[in-house]
């Protein structure tokens, strides 16, 4: 069954709509954009900033059957042409990358001309607080997804992390290009966790 507010998240996005949700690790971010993009027809994007992250994510989703795979510079250049090959054949349902793979510094046009020829039915940023500037996790790459949406055809946006704030929202959905946006906060509360002062 779905936990707090999942299922509004699920809906907006079934309609189509830009999604922010903030939520704490744990509660179960995945799920809201899995469910989508298993119900729409085409592939997904998930932007992931780690790559040991991504690689869990797709061996969870492939020990359920659900096509999904990730790219990234580990890979050698075989393995990289046959994920390329899954994907113009639409046999893959989940594709993990990481924002860098976007960047014509760090990755071959042809590579990024690979990706950027599927138009996904969602474009999924994970841990959207790496946009902003001020904060230790920032990373460039991330800042330009608003701009690889835009290449990629404007999908959906669904975008997820477990730390913002009103005015890092704010920002975050203004490098997207989606200021307008549902923003769906459900608390910082995690119960698992307590701080206790000693006197």
């Amino acid at each position: 069954r779905f936990r707090g507010r999942q299922l509004e998240v699920v809906l907006a996005a079934l309609r189509g709509e830009a999604v922010l949700l903030v939520s704490t690790t744990g509660s179960g971010k995945s799920l809201c954009f899995q469910i989508p993009i298993l119900l729409r027809t085409g592939c997904g994007f998930v932007i992931s900033p780690l790559k040991a992250l991504m690689s869990q994510q797709v061996s969870a989703l492939q020990l359920k059957k659900i096509p999904g795979s990730f790219i990234n510079g580990d890979l050698g250049p075989q393995e990289k042409q046959i994920r390329y090959a899954l994907l113009r054949h639409r046999a893959l349902k989940f594709l993990y990358c990481t924002p860098e793979r976007f960047d014509v510094g760090m990755v071959k046009p042809r590579e990024i001309n690979e990706i950027l020829s599927c138009n996904p039915s969602y474009l999924v940023v994970d841990e959207a607080h790496c946009i902003e500037r001020w904060g230790r996790d920032f990373r460039p790459s991330y800042s330009k997804l608003g701009t690889v949406r835009a290449a990629l055809g404007n999908p959906p946006v669904l975008a997820f992390t477990a730390t913002a704030g009103v005015q890092s929202q704010k920002r975050i959905l203004t490098s997207l290009g989606i200021p307008d946006a549902r923003v769906v906060v459900t608390g910082v509360n995690r119960p698992n966790i307590a701080l206790a002062r000693l006197h």
